[in-house]
């Protein structure tokens, strides 16, 4: 079996204290270029890049899941992510009454106006998913009708032989 060779990207002095792979084996002195088998390794944690947080940091220690849990006041359920899944807000009705409900509000001015925005942004895209949805329902609909008339057409017509009409 061949020696292991060393990369050229690593010190000669270091090259003692990693294996073929570039693993730590002990920690290495550059002064004396000897290993010191005294102290461990230094290895660090195995971790994840995280989709919540977009970090990485080891499994089971997300700062999102140390932050604890904030419960919805509308339907009291807990909404992880940033996806609008409480249903109050995936209603129109819901969300005209929280606008209708901002106009009394005491709270300062420029959050009533953070919150407006976004609640009619929020409306807005809901009557255009609205709107959407009807097209679909209306095109698949027209399909339907088509497919079912050019098919009845078909059926009607047959194969007919032609009367000619001539003296003979």
């Amino acid at each position: 079996m061949p020696a292991p060779t060393v990369p050229s990207s690593v010190d000669p002095n270091q090259a003692a204290s990693t294996t073929t792979n570039g693993a730590p084996v002990a920690n290495g002195s550059a002064s004396n270029g000897k290993a010191d088998f005294d102290k461990p390794a230094k290895v660090e944690p195995a971790g994840i890049n995280c989709r919540a947080c977009t970090r990485h940091h080891p499994v089971g220690s997300c700062p999102i899941k140390i932050a604890g849990v904030e419960f919805c006041n509308l339907c009291g359920m807990a909404h992880y992510g940033h996806a609008r899944v409480c249903p109050h807000i995936q209603s129109e009705t819901q969300v005209r009454a929280m606008l209708e409900a901002l106009k009394y509000s005491n709270e300062p001015e420029h959050l009533v106006n953070e919150a407006r925005r976004y609640l009619r942004g929020l409306k807005g895209n809901l009557v255009q998913l609205k709107k959407r949805k009807e097209e679909q329902q209306h095109a698949q609909r027209e399909a339907a009708f088509a497919a079912q008339r050019q098919q009845h057409t078909y059926s009607q017509t047959g194969y007919s032989v032609p009367a000619w009409g001539g003296n003979s």
